[in-house]
């Protein structure tokens, strides 16, 4: 497949991405399982990949892409982790909060997301404002939708480790300018091969990248992407927790 054949399918993809199963009712609390995922009427997702079963986070969350899935990995000091090795290709490991028996959340309700992520080094030629350069050492997708068949409906709010913005830029997504928006977390390669914390109130940064308030949050996914810019990078992930309130 042509790189802009596969961003263009990759695009297209992420609008799918609300297919992956029937709607649950939404619960108060989520039960525990062995992946790591607890929920409590506060925190409803808690991910520390410590467990052999990372279900219900799965490979291929993009329908109809082919994405290649991230590898469960234990650093040498023990700790486990998610970890793609992306080289010219898509990687993404998601989770769909239907999966959780919370079917969907009210983001305005449970803003506080924060995760750890690390990257090997920064992509060279990545351009964030052109189609040909839409590559990047990381990116933590947020989908949202108020419907289960219109993939018009469908935000995404992406969370990324680029190479030129500056931290702090919003811009849309190359391929779907009025329905994708991108944020700046960290830029440049000054903390390459270092975990580096986040922390987003998700919620008040929907309503500044869009305008608007969210529909309900159905799916967070994880990725490294290379395959427009044929690079390569080691990219890993850990400690995905969405809650009510700041982490202690």
């Amino acid at each position: 497949m042509k790189k802009n054949d596969a961003a263009a399918v990759k695009s297209f993809s992420m609008a799918l991405l609300f297919a992956w199963g029937s709607a649950v009712s939404l619960q108060a609390e989520a039960p525990a399982t062995a992946s790591g995922l607890a929920g409590s009427s506060t925190v409803l997702l808690a991910a520390d990949f410590e467990v052999d079963n990372l279900a219900p986070w799965r490979s291929d969350p993009l329908p109809r892409m082919g994405s290649k899935p991230l590898s469960h990995y234990t650093e040498p000091d023990g700790n486990h982790c998610l970890r793609a090795n992306s080289e010219a290709d898509f990687r993404a490991f998601g989770v769909k909060l239907a999966d959780l028996d919370l079917g969907s959340i009210a983001i305005a309700d449970t803003p506080w997301l924060s995760w750890r992520w690390q990257v090997s080094r920064v992509l060279q030629t990545a351009d964030a404002t052109k189609k040909a350069g839409d590559d990047y050492a990381a990116r933590l997708y947020l989908v949202f939708s108020d419907s289960r068949w219109n993939p018009l409906a469908i935000r995404t709010l992406v969370y990324i480790w680029d190479n030129l913005q500056p931290i702090g830029t919003t811009l849309p997504s190359t391929w779907a300018t009025k329905r994708g928006r991108m944020i700046v977390l960290q830029s440049g390669g000054a903390l390459a091969g270092l975990w580096t914390w986040e922390r987003r109130n998700v919620h008040e940064d929907f309503v500044s990248a869009f305008g608007y308030e969210p529909a309900a949050l159905r799916a967070i996914v994880l990725a490294a992407d290379t395959d427009q810019t044929g690079e390569r990078v080691t990219t890993l992930f850990d400690d995905i927790r969405l809650a009510a309130t700041v982490d202690p």
